[in-house]
């Protein structure tokens, strides 16, 4: 792993932290919308690769090109959402009709990557969490960059699949495959945003595309642990619980629940007008579950 000079640690993090009083604000008057620092920044881990020089930074974006299938989308550059330069892109796009839509964001002219690269990096934006209840439901979408090989192959790098709110850092490690074909390098084709998109429009942000070669570390290597409390079913996999004695959970077959130490008490399940509710009552405290 790359060492970060100790002065440049200290002095980023000093940033950092005054961003974090001073919000920076790039947003003109009718801008209402307030962005936090991404947590991703706020490790060294994180400092180390905010530092990657970026393929496609943003900060202008002339030239490029948007084509779509079911979709409407514009892009363009962006001060509402500050994060590395004076710019961002974004990313404005909502479907036609019912079905699933695409878009592809294209450079200019396909961008040379002259040395071999197994990780592809790109810091993305998003409005909504996929799990909160939301009065607009949150486009399902993979955002994918797209690159060709020296030969001409096509291949792709799914960089993002689920909704989340703010600055991410998509940090993609390539499969086995996808090494063999940047091996040699590449060309950065674009982006294609594929899915089910809504009818009103949806924003996502962008900052800082990158490639790198990153060495690996090595294997990771850990001593068997204590066989699990109860046996497995045939065929199911015992990870690394595979060594002398058992683990004390769980203690039965049938639950992972500890032992009662209270030895009076009673459970019972009650069905009535389609509310099924689960008691407890013993010397301890009585529970129910509906």
């Amino acid at each position: 792993m790359e060492k970060m000079n100790p002065m440049y640690h200290k002095i980023s993090l000093l940033i950092f932290a005054i961003r974090l009083l001073v919000p920076v604000n790039y947003a003109s008057a009718t801008d209402n919308i307030s962005y936090g620092l991404p947590s991703d920044l706020l490790t060294s881990d994180g400092i180390r690769k905010a530092r990657i020089a970026p393929l496609i930074d943003f900060e202008s974006l002339s030239g490029w090109k948007i084509s779509t299938q079911n979709a409407n989308a514009k892009l363009t550059i962006s001060r509402e959402c500050h994060l590395w330069g004076n710019y961002t892109g974004k990313l404005t796009f909502r479907r036609i009709r019912d079905g699933r839509s695409k878009i592809f964001l294209s450079p200019p002219k396909p961008v040379n990557i002259n040395k071999p690269f197994n990780v592809v990096q790109c810091w993305i934006w998003r409005d909504v969490w996929s799990w909160v209840q939301h009065p607009r439901p949150a486009a399902q979408i993979k955002i994918k960059a797209l690159f060709s090989t020296t030969s001409g192959k096509k291949f792709d790098i799914v960089l993002y699949f689920r909704p989340w709110k703010g600055w991410f850092l998509c940090y993609r490690k390539l499969t086995g495959t996808q090494k063999t074909l940047a091996a040699k390098g590449a060309k950065f084709t674009g982006f294609e945003i594929e899915g089910k998109m809504n009818e009103t429009d949806n924003i996502a942000f962008f900052d800082n595309l990158a490639v790198m070669n990153v060495k690996s570390s090595g294997h990771l290597h850990f001593k068997p642990r204590p066989g699990r409390g109860i046996d497995m079913l045939p065929g199911e996999p015992l990870g690394m619980n595979t060594g002398d004695g058992k683990l004390p959970f769980p203690v039965s077959k049938k639950t992972i629940l500890p032992t009662n130490l209270c030895k009076q008490f009673k459970n019972q399940i009650v069905v009535a007008k389609n509310v099924i509710t689960a008691d407890y009552s013993g010397r301890d405290i009585a529970i129910s579950w509906k």
